[in-house]
């Protein structure tokens, strides 16, 4: 049976495009997957539309804003999946990107993440602009991450992890604005295997 994959979006003030967010969480070729909604007390109208669009395809949780490593924590303490993706509000994933990252897994059973490319694109009207970020196939160990300053791995958003990293490592922090960079250096000090996926 297909592993359960528990999918983390962190929701603040990112109606509408939050709708696409969860959309492309939901709509991954690899199946099954568990959406779970934390919002970090918007106050547009993610309150009413995520419950009353997405119902009982997604698990909805508010919560005073404990920003994103807040958020993150509050769906790992939610999910059951063995693989678990944390994603921001106005992140949309590629429709096989979970199938391909379990890929890598399944052929490397000792790797404990898996991470690939980003596209980084605007939302505002005007000329299409975007920039793809790739951060190369070596493993990514300290040395890597301090080298390219603690950006060898990216956002979440283009990161797969085993849940037993986030057993090891423990809770991101919370006191950080932007708390990836910490997490995926703990995770090399802690000798979690990373494995890189085009």
């Amino acid at each position: 049976m297909p592993e359960l994959v528990s999918i983390v979006v962190c929701a603040y003030n990112n109606w509408p495009d939050l709708d696409l967010a969860i959309q492309s969480a939901l709509c991954q070729s690899h199946q099954p997957v568990e959406v779970i909604v934390v919002d970090n007390s918007s106050t547009d109208a993610t309150a009413v539309e995520a419950p009353a669009r997405f119902g009982t395809r997604v698990r909805y949780i508010r919560q005073p804003n404990t920003g994103d490593g807040g958020a993150y924590n509050t769906g790992l303490a939610a999910a059951r999946g063995e693989f678990l993706q944390f994603l921001d509000g106005d992140d949309v994933l590629a429709p096989n990107k979970i199938e391909k990252q379990l890929d890598v897994f399944h052929s490397d059973p000792d790797a404990d993440i898996v991470f690939g490319g980003v596209r980084h694109f605007q939302s505002l009207p005007g000329q299409a602009r975007w920039t793809d970020i790739e951060y190369g196939d070596e493993d990514a160990g300290i040395e890597p991450f301090l080298r390219r300053d603690g950006h060898c791995l990216g956002s979440a958003l283009g990161v797969l992890f085993r849940r037993r990293v986030l057993d090891r490592v423990g809770p991101w922090d919370e006191a950080l604005y932007r708390s990836d960079a910490d997490y995926y250096l703990r995770a090399a000090v802690a000798g979690c295997r990373f494995r890189y996926c085009p």
